[in-house]
């Protein structure tokens, strides 16, 4: 019995192990390569502009327009049907990160 306890500790530790090393390495893999916006907020949040909202901020500004040709550094975490709880969980985010930025707030959004 202690041998099949020592071999099924020895199998799980392994298991465990290189599922976590497996996890490190997925998520480095998609972390560099992502241009998912959350995940680029994460990797660089230093930006000057914010925006902020549910559906209207999304569709209220071209990103890619913006910082090509306006020259600015804005990123827009905007996403259709986000919720008011999550939209402050972020707000509360960028502000203990960066100071003196501007931050564009769409507060159409109801729960």
């Amino acid at each position: 019995m202690k041998k099949f306890v020592y071999r099924f500790l020895i199998l799980a530790v392994s298991i465990f192990v290189a599922q976590f090393v497996l996890y490190i390495g997925i998520k480095y893999v998609l972390d560099s390569k992502s241009k998912f916006r959350l995940t680029r907020y994460f990797r660089n949040s230093k930006h000057d502009y914010y925006i902020l909202g549910n559906s209207r901020a999304v569709n209220s500004v071209n990103e890619k327009y913006a910082n090509d040709s306006l020259k600015l550094d804005l990123i827009n975490l905007g996403f259709n049907g986000e919720r008011y709880k999550n939209i402050v969980d972020l707000l509360d985010d960028i502000n203990s990160k960066v100071t003196h930025k501007t931050i564009f707030f769409e507060v159409s959004c109801i729960t």
